[in-house]
């Protein structure tokens, strides 16, 4: 094998490993995922594994640290545009249910967060940090829905627990998509977003974001 293509390979291994550890992690948790786990599902032995990630505490924080990131760039996309609150909560949903669909690994960080808050007290010390910024994502969602029920465009009721509500269904159809596998068919938007918006809101929205 040439350099190039042993280094390709150790690219793709790593991938792997990276890639099977967040499958695990967001599904079975820290403590219920063991090296073994994830040396068996990627064929290969432990011995990349500490390689490239030093420890199965260290492969948890990256996740954790990665999943943050990706999921709060998302949400603050949305709710920085200057569009009603009803828009962004439109697009919000269609864009985490276009993830759930097409993409495992968001999918993923999706399942991950809520899993790592769970069990936060368990979690490694080097993680909780990064875990605890979860509540910031989860502020910015409610921050919308408290500016629409301002607005008059989203229902009625505790901006924290409609947020929970919103999160709660997105982090249940991730949990379906990781057992069903390419069964799996997502619900409509329009059917998460009845929860919050008004109707006349939602139809408006529905059709901005077409």
């Amino acid at each position: 094998m040439t350099k190039q293509q042993i280094i390709e390979r150790q690219k793709a291994l790593r991938a792997n490993i990276w890639n099977i550890g967040l499958k695990l992690y967001a599904t079975k948790g820290f403590s219920a995922t063991t090296v073994a786990d994830i040396a068996k599902l990627t064929g290969a032995s432990h011995g990349p594994i500490y390689q490239y990630f030093g420890s199965k505490e260290d492969l948890y924080v990256e996740l954790v640290i990665a999943a943050v990131k990706k999921v709060d760039a998302i949400v603050s996309a949305i709710a920085d545009k200057p569009i009603s609150p009803a828009d962004k909560i439109m697009r919000l949903t269609k864009i985490m249910l276009q993830h759930i669909k097409e993409d495992d690994a968001t999918a993923y960080y999706y399942l991950l967060l809520p899993q790592a808050l769970l069990l936060h007290d368990i979690a490694p010390r080097k993680a909780k940090t990064h875990i605890r910024r979860t509540y910031l994502i989860i502020e910015k969602i409610q921050r919308i829905i408290s500016e629409g029920q301002r607005k008059g465009v989203i229902k009625r009721g505790n901006p924290q627990a409609l947020s929970t509500l919103f999160l709660a269904s997105i982090t249940g159809l991730c949990a379906y998509k990781a057992l069903l596998g390419e069964d799996f068919v997502p619900p409509q938007p329009h059917v998460i977003t009845i929860m919050l918006l008004k109707p006349q809101s939602a139809e408006q929205a529905e059709s901005q974001t077409e």
